[in-house]
């Protein structure tokens, strides 16, 4: 057996020489001093050994220590932490029988991990076969410079199908637990701000994958991760490998939770569930997150795939920008191969985000930020979901960062529901529901730095020369009330809630909305309808019949509470929005100067010049003649009268 000692060495001199004169004198030994207080130069033998020791330059921790052991020979390695000694050579004896059989050997950690099978090696007492180490690589000493590394590692091996031998408590080994082990407190003191880095435990990072009937297309995502053959050509693994790989069946009809279990794999960090009944992408990635070991998650759709650096590209935009979430560019795919132009996302706006859906579904964040959000809503289980999620995240001030690379592969097959969900109906269904879910968002409330700029959200302005429309009445669903707008084609009106702060807009082609009706009256008098009745006057109440609801509102109905259903129970109230005669220069004789002056003095529409009582009150009120203001007053009223 071919084979080099590495021990990693940091101020253990009082039990370093127990260790080296316990070991054989048949294999050469590299220690390797990781800048200790007072350099290691000799050691009191009691026999010769082959004993070089290498003092690093710089300040290398566990991970670099055994990485500058390791290039420092070119045998086999076994690397023995400083703090351990040997009773016996049976260890050696059972290394010597089982070392062609396996590409790792060592102490088994004590206890389990949730995230990896039992089995798995710590650096205490490891072998590695140079075989291994030449097509898995070295430890990763970025992300693991003192602690992780190891089993990381393992990972990485497992994936390249290395088998592993683990064992228990080996005989004839023993922890003196004074060395390298007191050493990591010691570590910390001196560098506490490195806590963090020095104490994670892979996976780092949790892929959670949504699938429902899409198990055919598993194999690909899973092999655009670890690495083989595609629908679109074989794909190499991931320059990141700290993850795991969490495969959530949503209770799909056909065989993709089969499918999944057979890829599943938790040497190789893959695993498989299902969820409890189908509840739609939101369900199935909180049932995915909350399994999830890693610290951040990375979401995927089942029948998308990622390119080779790109999970490590949202890494590190990750870790430099803690409290946000990371999205990255878009390569579409389908059945000829991968277009060969890129669909760029957009920079990070807020104020832009809440009325148009702006980033892909497979962002990377802190699970730390689903847990602060609540998750995935569920009530949007027939998609945008992570429309929602995105902007839930951005009023708890994670806001995004653009990874400007197309790293997510997206398959446009025509079987994606985000295609297919596209239609103006569609996205006029997704966005009530939306602005249910955050009405304050839409009142330009913005609790966070990052995110706006805390103004609110621009209204659009009533337009003048307003045409009639016929009325349309439409009932509307219990506790909502559906106002159609029936002016002209003129721009976009909005108004805001009052009680819920859910912004109302229409226009000629979205000209029906579902109106809470705690924001129609409420007991200050500040509801819509009274405040349109005191100062605009452009709504009126209609009371109808019972009758089939419309389809109209039972789409409504079914995005206000995500049940199919629930259509009973429909309510016959009904307002209808006439002419928002808002703009004073309708009005023949009235112009910009005259508007000016009148809306000073607080009239701000025709209705309110119209029922001015006395052109003398008008008249002293801004200064003209009684003459002057009887002809202005009597052609609002003559406007009114042609609207009406």
């Amino acid at each position: 057996m071919d084979l080099t000692i590495i021990i990693p060495f940091y101020n253990g001199h009082k039990t370093i020489k127990y260790l080296v004169n316990s070991l054989p004198a048949d294999f050469p030994i590299i220690i390797i001093d990781d800048v200790s207080d007072v350099p290691l130069k000799k050691l009191e033998l009691l026999q010769p050994k082959t004993l070089r020791i290498i003092r690093a330059k710089t300040k290398a921790y566990f991970s670099g220590a055994v990485n500058l052991g390791i290039q420092r020979c070119d045998t086999d390695v076994l690397v023995i932490n400083q703090d351990v000694v040997f009773k016996s050579y049976n260890f050696f004896k059972l290394l010597n029988d089982n070392y062609k059989h396996y590409a790792m050997i060592g102490e088994r950690i004590a206890g389990t991990h949730p995230a990896w099978p039992r089995g798995y090696i710590h650096g205490t007492l490891m072998y590695m076969s140079r075989e291994a180490i030449q097509n898995v690589g070295l430890l990763n000493e970025t992300d693991y410079p003192l602690w992780g590394s190891t089993c990381e590692w393992q990972l990485r091996a497992a994936r390249k199908g290395y088998k592993v031998l683990s064992i228990r408590n080996p005989a004839g080994f023993k922890h003196l637990r004074k060395g390298l082990g007191s050493s990591i407190k010691s570590i910390l003191k001196k560098e506490p701000d490195k806590k963090d880095l020095f104490i994670r435990t892979p996976p780092a990072v949790s892929v959670v994958v949504s699938c429902y009937n899409y198990g055919r297309y598993l194999p690909d995502l899973v092999n655009s991760f670890l690495g083989g053959t595609t629908s679109i050509g074989k794909l190499s693994a991931q320059t990141f490998q700290s993850f795991e790989i969490v495969l959530v069946d949503d209770c799909s009809t056909d065989d993709s939770f089969e499918i999944a279990q057979s890829l599943a794999d938790p040497w190789k960090g893959i695993h498989a569930i299902q969820t409890p009944k189908n509840g739609g992408t939101p369900v199935a990635n909180n049932i995915g997150v909350e399994f999830a070991h890693g610290k951040y998650i990375a979401i995927m759709n089942g029948d998308d795939m990622r390119s080779s650096e790109s999970l490590e590209r949202l890494y590190r935009a990750q870790l430099a920008n803690p409290h946000s979430f990371i999205y990255d560019d878009v390569m579409l795919f389908g059945k000829n191969g991968i277009h060969k132009k890129a669909w760029r996302m957009p920079e990070f706006d807020f104020d832009a985000l809440i009325y148009k859906n702006q980033i892909h579904a497979g962002i990377m964040f802190p699970k730390t930020a689903w847990i602060e959000v609540d998750g995935y809503p569920e009530v949007m289980r027939h998609g945008r979901e992570d429309w929602a999620f995105n902007i839930a995240l951005g009023l708890s001030g994670y806001c995004g960062v653009h990874v400007k690379h197309p790293g997510y592969l997206y398959r446009r097959e025509g079987q994606n529901r985000t295609l297919k969900n596209t239609t103006p109906r569609w996205h006029e269904q997704f966005s009530r529901a939306i602005q249910n879910l955050f009405p304050l968002a839409y009142t330009g409330v913005r609790p966070m730095d990052c995110c706006g700029g805390g103004r609110s959200v621009n209204i659009s302005k009533r337009s003048n020369n307003p045409k009639a429309r016929k009325q349309a009445q439409i009932t509307g669903s219990s506790g909502m009330t559906i106002l159609e707008y029936l002016g002209g084609n003129h721009g976009t009106v909005a108004f805001f809630g009052p009680f819920t702060g859910v912004p109302y807009k229409f226009n000629v082609k979205s000209n029906k909305r579902n109106v809470d009706n705690r924001d129609l009256e409420t007991d200050a008098g500040t509801g819509l309808l009274q405040l349109f009745e005191n100062k605009r006057q452009v709504f009126q109440v209609a009371q109808l019949k019972p009758g089939k609801p419309s389809e109209d509102a039972l789409v409504a109905h079914v995005t206000e509470h995500a049940d199919e259903k629930a259509t009973e129970d429909v309510a016959t109230e009904v307002a209808l929005m006439q002419i928002p005669l808002d703009d004073l220069t309708v009005v023949k004789g009235i112009g910009k100067s005259t508007a000016r002056v009148l809306n000073d003095a607080g009239y701000v529409s025709v209705q309110n010049v119209a029922k001015i009582s006395s052109e003398e009150i008008l008249a002293d009120q801004v200064g003209w003649t009684e003459e002057k203001a009887a002809k202005i007053i009597e052609s609002a009223q003559r406007t009114i009268a042609k609207f009406a």
